[in-house]
């Protein structure tokens, strides 16, 4: 009762803060400050109080120091009997006196969460309390991390919808960069992923926002990221920790190369309490279990329905950044098997983490060309990601397991796109096609392979015709094939490039001249730059390099006469039906 009439006194932050001032200087004879300061800290409407906060922080750390409060054990007995060795009623005093302590911290921690989520706190005050809490965090003992309360906080920051983007980046920013924390987070977020694993979005209890992937997604990324740095730190014998283990020397390695049984008889050896008591052993100070926790985090967090913009940045990091954090980064084959599906850039960006996977950690994937085969579509000519996509096919294709049928069903394929397509898609497919020929001379056949009507006798088109459709004239390249390897590319013939020559675009028609060398002679040529032909296979780049031309003559046609006038068609009537195109069926005129 008279707490709380105390309460009612504290109008103003001046007035708790010397209470609180009070509290500090004289811990034992104001202790009954305590509970007026927390209460208004719960229920003060104030968004100042930081400051009180500070100080009862402050308060709390000088208690655990003199060991006033139960530190956080199975039954928040540990070291009890270390710390106070009287008995009778001075003993049972001093154990209620401590448990009220702890009451009191455990109340105190409440709120300082509650206010890690408090919208009308700002984030000014949460990132107050943030550090608060961290103080707690690392507290109890020297060498001590609390991380079932560091969990705790974890799961607010990264869930709870007033949190602001500055408190999140504080603990992701800063307190990441200590190896205790770092390994933590990874524990935390692995353990909410795999609770949220097939939780529906309507269920309020497990419920998966996107802001909480999303939240979870630039926490990953970024201890991801401080993965090396640990190494070099470690290398260097300077390994960070929140909870100063390290710093302090009191650190043993939980994987030092000794067996538990050894470790526990170089314990007993120890002379004396003390000594074993300035010792402490963490999982978070092995490299390997740093890594493990960190692949367990992406593994569980890949198996969520991971929002549409985190897609594309997840994908483009996976090669360089998320694999090799890995420690089995086969464990990213369903994924990625799962993605590319979805086809265009997602689909060609897993093709390449599995391409990785299938050249670097043997991975077995029979039908990865096969997939790559179904990504190229006319579309992927008009995306606006269409450069990262051709640079990559570029890199698949420039693989020496790739066999030669594979090889010329893509030689193929980008061809028939080429005719179809607009003047930069058909420069695309001829650079394409080059390159290809090129790695592959066994493909060189469909280049030059001789025409029906290069024939002049009757004998040489009846030897021809023997040795089979092919060489009749026909072309027996399936393009509704999905598998490469049965296309019959290989038994087939780019006649398409001669619909390249006679393109009805100068440039294209220019350009195809690249194929009139011995470009199978690597000596003599060399291999195209896609990324040159991409950046200038544009219609806008290929208008400004005909403006910026110098035209020495300018083609006329003058049309003099009164009787024949200028031509109002293409084609006359009478010869449509004879009019022959290679690659091209003209109909006939109804």
């Amino acid at each position: 009762m008279k707490a709380r009439k105390a309460i009612e006194r504290v109008q103003s932050e001046e007035e708790a803060l010397a209470l609180g001032e009070e509290l500090v200087n004289s811990p034992k004879e104001k202790a009954n400050n305590l509970p007026i300061l927390i209460a208004y800290i719960q229920q003060s409407e104030q968004c100042i109080k930081s400051e009180v906060s500070k100080l009862l922080t402050e308060y709390f750390m000088q208690r655990y120091q003199e060991n006033e409060i139960l530190v956080a054990g199975g039954e928040r007995t540990a070291g009890l009997g270390q710390q106070d060795g009287n008995d009778g009623q001075q003993k049972n005093d001093m154990d209620v006196y401590r448990a009220w302590l702890t009451k009191m911290k455990d109340s105190f921690v409440d709120a300082l969460v509650v206010m890690l989520s408090d919208k009308a706190a700002g984030a000014l005050e949460q990132v107050s309390a943030l550090a608060c809490l961290m103080e707690f965090v690392r507290g109890e003992r020297l060498g001590m991390f609390d991380h079932v309360l560091y969990l705790r906080i974890l799961q607010v920051l990264l869930k709870e919808d007033g949190v602001e983007s500055e408190t999140l980046g504080a603990i992701i920013g800063k307190y990441c960069g200590y190896a205790d924390a770092h390994y933590f987070t990874c524990k935390g977020i692995a353990s909410m992923c795999t609770r949220y694993i097939g939780a529906s979005t309507n269920d309020d209890e497990n419920d998966v926002s996107a802001d909480f992937l999303r939240n979870v997604y630039d926490a990953l990324i970024h201890i991801t990221d401080a993965l090396d740095m640990f190494a070099q730190q470690e290398e260097d014998g300077s390994l960070p920790s929140w909870c100063g283990a390290s710093e302090v020397g009191i650190l043993v390695a939980t994987n030092d190369g000794t067996t538990k049984r050894q470790r526990k008889r170089l314990r007993n050896q120890q002379n004396g309490s003390e000594q074993r008591e300035t010792t402490v052993s963490g999982k978070w100070s092995s490299r390997k279990l740093r890594q493990k926790a960190l692949s367990t985090a992406w593994i569980e967090f890949l198996k969520l329905e991971v929002p549409f913009d985190c897609y594309r940045s997840l994908l483009s990091r996976l090669h360089n950044t998320i694999i090799p954090a890995l420690i089995n980064p086969l464990l990213l084959s369903d994924f990625l098997t799962h993605v590319l599906d979805r086809g265009g850039l997602d689909g060609m960006l897993a093709l390449n983490g599995i391409f990785i996977l299938v050249t670097q950690y043997g991975l077995e994937y029979p039908k990865f060309y096969e997939r790559l085969y179904g990504l190229l579509t006319p579309e992927v000519f008009l995306s606006k990601h269409r450069v990262r996509f051709f640079q990559l096919a570029d890199i698949f294709l420039a693989s020496p397991m790739v066999p030669a049928y594979t090889a010329a069903a893509f030689a193929k394929k980008f061809a028939r796109l080429g005719i179809r397509g607009s003047s930069p898609a058909a420069i695309i497919a001829i650079a394409f096609i080059h390159n290809i020929i090129r790695r592959h001379p066994s493909c060189i056949q469909i280049l030059h392979r001789p025409q029906p009507f290069a024939v002049t006798t009757a004998e040489e088109a009846s030897k021809l015709k023997q040795k089979g459709e092919v060489w009749a004239g026909k072309d027996v390249y399936d393009e509704d094939e999905p598998n490469p390897a049965e296309s019959r590319a290989l038994e087939s013939s780019l006649w398409e490039i001669s619909v390249f020559r006679h393109h009805a675009d100068p440039s294209v028609s220019q350009y195809s001249s690249v194929l009139n060398k011995d470009i199978t002679n690597k000596l003599k040529s060399s291999e195209i730059d896609i990324a040159e032909v991409l950046a200038s296979a544009s219609y806008t780049s290929m208008f400004d390099r005909e403006m910026k031309k110098k035209i020495k003559s300018v083609p006329t046609a003058i049309y003099s006469g009164t009787r024949t006038g200028a031509p109002t068609r293409v084609f006359s009537s009478g010869n449509v039906e004879t009019l022959t195109l290679p690659g091209f069926i003209v109909p006939s005129s109804t």
